[in-house]
């Protein structure tokens, strides 16, 4: 391949690139303040709706511990 095709290539990548950043930047933006919008109208409406829990509950509604003869899938199924 000549070497003119190459840089040409990698010029018009370049200006690409640069070109699709800059138009990226102000939809970037926009995607951040609605986002931000959203979350604070919703903590505003409920202050409990973007909480995380942090532990994970079973079918009966309490965070469940493992059990003394805990094992893994792979031994549940004889590959132990």
């Amino acid at each position: 391949m000549p070497i003119f095709l190459i840089v040409t290539a990698v010029i018009l990548s370049v200006a690409a690139l640069l070109l699709f950043s800059l138009w990226g930047i102000p939809f970037i933006a926009l995607f951040v303040i609605v986002i931000a919008a959203v979350m604070l109208l919703a903590r505003r409406r409920d202050p409990d709706s973007i909480r995380i829990e942090r532990a994970t509950k079973g079918p009966t509604g309490a965070p469940s511990k493992a059990s003394g003869g805990a094992e893994t899938a792979n031994e549940r199924v004889g590959q132990g």
